[in-house]
């Protein structure tokens, strides 16, 4: 398995295929302005998820969050996601407002911003159903400070 950056980068290049976007301008103005990080990672899931914690302590600013769906299956699928912050990586809080709508089928993709309280970040799922499995990636970021 790469590192997060080969990870985030991999899954880029993949949204902007998928948009017919420029990957070369995307990922030089990403990494020059941004702090960008996997907190999922194409994770088969079945049940509930606590994504990796995301630091930005050289953050500034509002953050953003993209949360990709793959395929699902199963029936009855609820599948919610949200973000979280904490002071010390421990104790996690819902971050207000930071919240994903419903997805109840394959294929879905949202972007949200918000503002962060605390250094670290992630994203916590509920995944609900009978027998469902989803695909997920989920990528945070903020600019630099």
């Amino acid at each position: 398995m790469g590192n997060r950056r080969d990870i985030v980068g991999n899954r880029l290049r993949q949204i902007a295929s998928s948009r017919g976007l420029s990957l070369g301008l995307i990922m030089c103005n990403i990494a020059a302005d941004y702090i960008v990080q996997a907190s999922v990672n194409n994770a088969a899931r079945e049940e509930n998820l606590e994504g990796d914690s995301c630091d930005f302590a050289l953050g500034t600013g509002l953050c953003f969050c993209t949360q990709v769906i793959g395929s699902m299956s199963g029936s009855l699928l609820e599948f919610t996601g949200k973000m979280q912050d904490s002071a010390d990586g421990n104790l996690w809080e819902d971050i207000p407002g930071a919240v994903f709508s419903l997805v109840t089928s394959s294929n879905n993709l949202q972007t949200i911003s918000f503002n962060r309280r605390a250094r670290y970040v992630r994203h916590f799922s509920n995944f609900n159903g009978i027998s469902q499995i989803a695909a997920l990636t989920v990528i945070v970021g903020q600019k630099r400070a």
